[in-house]
């Protein structure tokens, strides 16, 4: 029980973060530098815990394939997210959309 109220807890600093992000006035560069942090997290996270795992020997090469199917399909479902992004250009120019 102590480990789901700990889960909750971190999950409700997420919400908190947000609301701070939107009611403060934060710059394009200082959001762009938090979702790289955030990104970098979730690389560690993959790239540390899971992907141990899933190189296991003692896994059989079906569980494997399920694996990678798995990753292809998160990522795959992250970049249709991302197909109608259009509006973040790398030329720096802020176009009013405030993030």
């Amino acid at each position: 029980m102590t480990a789901l109220a700990i889960n909750f807890a971190t999950g409700l600093s997420v919400i908190l973060g947000a609301v701070i992000v939107i009611a403060a006035d934060v710059s394009s560069v200082t959001i762009g530098l938090l979702l790289a942090f955030g990104g970098g997290v979730y690389l560690q996270i993959g790239c540390v815990e899971c992907m141990p795992k899933m190189v296991n020997p003692a896994l059989s090469p079906a569980r494997k394939g399920v694996c990678i199917l798995m990753f292809i399909i998160g990522a795959v479902l992250i970049g249709l997210v991302l197909l109608d992004h259009e509006h973040c250009i790398a030329d720096g120019h802020d176009h009013g959309h405030g993030h």
